[in-house]
């Protein structure tokens, strides 16, 4: 004869939190571990380029005055520096400002000058230049930045 024997079977489910010392950054992607530093060494970074009296986005005209066209394509401006002074700056807005097609456009040594003239201040800080018979319009202030007193270009 045969006797009945029951088994018992137990299982206990348990959530715990992981060891201490897990790292969680082993778990991460070599990929995604590289982006995460390397943003962050980016931020670092530029938030060490903070300079007295930049304006990142240009708008140079709100800590320079006198400001005009010189010879088609130099900005000259009188700059606030950051710390109380003032000194006269002259930029070439051919480094900073290009033609492209009917438009005038912040752009890296775009040497616009060779294909305008008659280029001046017209009201605040829009130049105005004749380009290939085209009356042209920029904003100097989208193009042009104060870094602590001298004048350079945005793009």
């Amino acid at each position: 004869m045969l006797k009945y024997q029951p088994t018992i079977r137990c299982s206990i489910h348990t959530s715990h939190p992981p060891p201490s010392h897990h790292n969680p950054a082993q778990n991460q992607n070599p990929v995604e571990m590289y982006a995460t530093q390397l943003l962050s060494a980016l931020f670092i970074a530029t938030s060490l380029l903070v300079v007295p009296g930049a304006h990142a986005s240009g708008d140079f005209s709100a800590t320079c005055s006198g400001f005009f066209v010189r010879d088609n394509h130099f900005l000259q401006a009188n700059c606030g520096d950051g710390v109380g002074g003032f000194k006269d700056t002259t930029l070439d807005l051919n480094r900073c400002i290009a033609k492209s097609g009917n438009s005038l456009v912040c752009s890296r040594n775009g040497g616009y000058a060779s294909s305008c003239s008659g280029c001046g201040i017209r009201t605040g800080a829009f130049m105005t230049c004749g380009c290939s018979g085209v009356a042209l319009i920029a904003d100097l202030d989208d193009c042009v930045a104060n870094l602590g007193g001298n004048l350079a270009c945005v793009a």
